[in-house]
């Protein structure tokens, strides 16, 4: 038998050893769960890096698209750059090659109007001088004038020697250097010039218009206003008319209608209106600048001063050249102030003249400009037949190849009032009316 000792040795060598190779069996499984871990960990680290790899891959490929679009935007940027380039040298060529030929045509025209003023100045001297020496020799030159006698519509004779025999001293003394004489003598001229057609042919008859003229430029206000009166009366005869435009009177007239008192502008106005039925007479006053002095009064004047400057601005519109003119100045505003205007007193002479310059761009421009599309509508629906019939023809060429102006007034309910007036309104509305309606239709 073994001894207590020896077994309790052998007993502790086994357990030794089973403690031993669990241990081993223990460190085999750490350093198995150890290399699985780094494994795990080296897979991870893998997985990390390839997804940022990923995503700074993306980011590079986003930014260098946004490099390349930013490129081509530059490339895009400069060929624009180069053919704006391109174009503007090519439209300062043609500005530049416009702005001499208008220098030139400016040369020419001043040229041209050096020359009409010369011969003008020339003939207007002569003029006078042709007057003169009728007063001086007691020579009657007025139309309709002869023996002392002037023959009546009826064709009989009127003598008249004792009416010469009166004016004549009188016209003498217009030219007297003392103001105070001048002035009673020149009232009086205006006085006599009014009554009569009589009178109107004698007194300018006896050389008296270019010393009347001659007096517009006087310092003087009571001289001014009548002389530009005792003017405006001679004008009425017919053929005192050329000899007041030979006589230069029209610079003068327009002067005081920009400067003179308010009677003289009133009676300047209404003296231009007087000479404007001749075509030439028109173009002459227009080209003297009297439109933008017209409008001003037309703007600012009393009620007659107005009235005044409307008949005239509407006669020298008719011809096409003093339109623009007139459009420049600033006509259309003041047109639509008076067809604005709560009293309605010049609706009829503001819609008149509109009528006439609607037929040009530049109007058909302002007249939309001032918004007075609304207004010419409502016209339509509450006016007089007269003022319904003008607010539809400058409609009609408000219109005319202009598709904007025509959705406007589709718009702002005038086909209504449109159809009423082309069953009821007068033949010229009732012809523009049935014509803008067609226009209507095709909108």
């Amino acid at each position: 038998m073994q001894k207590p000792m020896e077994i309790a040795i052998t007993t502790i060598q086994v357990l030794v050893k089973d403690t031993m190779i669990q241990r081993d069996k223990r460190e085999e499984e750490l350093r198995g769960q150890i290399e699985e871990n780094k494994l795990k960990i080296s897979e991870a680290e893998n997985e990390i890096t390839n997804g940022k790899i990923k995503e700074l891959s993306a980011q590079i490929e986003e930014h260098k698209l946004r490099i390349w679009e930013a490129d081509n935007a530059v490339t895009i940027a400069k060929e624009k750059e180069e053919l704006l380039e391109a174009e503007l040298k090519e439209t300062k060529e043609e500005v530049d090659a416009l702005r001499d030929l208008n220098q030139l045509l400016i040369n020419k025209e001043v040229k041209a109007n050096n020359e009409l003023q010369d011969a003008r100045k020339k003939l207007i001297d002569m003029m006078k001088e042709i007057s003169k020496w009728f007063a001086q020799n007691h020579i009657e030159q007025a139309a309709g004038l002869a023996n002392g006698r002037i023959k009546r519509s009826d064709g009989s004779f009127r003598d008249v020697n004792g009416d010469v025999a009166a004016i004549q001293p009188l016209v003498r003394k217009l030219s007297s250097r003392c103001k105070e004489e001048c002035r009673d003598v020149v009232s009086e001229i205006r006085l006599l010039s009014k009554r009569s057609t009589y009178n109107k042919i004698l007194i300018a008859g006896t050389g008296a218009i270019p010393v009347l003229v001659d007096l517009l430029t006087f310092e003087d206000v009571s001289i001014q206003e009548n002389s530009v009166t005792a003017i405006l009366n001679l004008s009425i005869y017919e053929s005192n008319k050329a000899m007041i435009m030979l006589a230069g009177a029209i610079p003068s007239i327009v002067q005081i209608l920009r400067a003179g008192s308010a009677e003289a502008r009133e009676n300047a106005a209404a003296t231009l209106f007087s000479l404007s039925f001749g075509d030439e007479n028109k173009i002459i006053i227009g080209e003297f600048g009297a439109i933008p002095a017209l409008v001003k009064l037309l703007e600012n004047g009393g009620p007659r001063g107005k009235k005044d400057a409307a008949a005239a601005l509407f006669n020298l519109c008719i011809y096409q050249g003093n339109k623009g003119r007139a459009v420049r100045a600033g006509i259309i505003p003041a047109l639509q102030k008076m067809l604005t205007d709560v009293r309605n007193c010049m609706a009829n002479e503001a819609l008149t003249i509109l009528s006439v310059l609607a037929s040009i761009q530049d109007a058909k421009v302002a007249i939309v400009k001032a918004s007075t599309i609304p207004v010419l509508i409502d016209l339509l629906r509450t006016s007089q037949p007269v003022n319904k019939e003008n607010a539809t023809a400058i409609l009609l060429s408000l219109c005319k190849k202009d598709p904007e102006n025509l959705v406007c007034i589709s718009r702002l309910g005038a086909v209504i009032p449109l159809m009423e007036l082309a069953k009821s309104g007068t033949e010229r509305a009732k012809r523009k009316a049935t014509l803008l309606l067609e226009h209507l239709q095709k909108v």
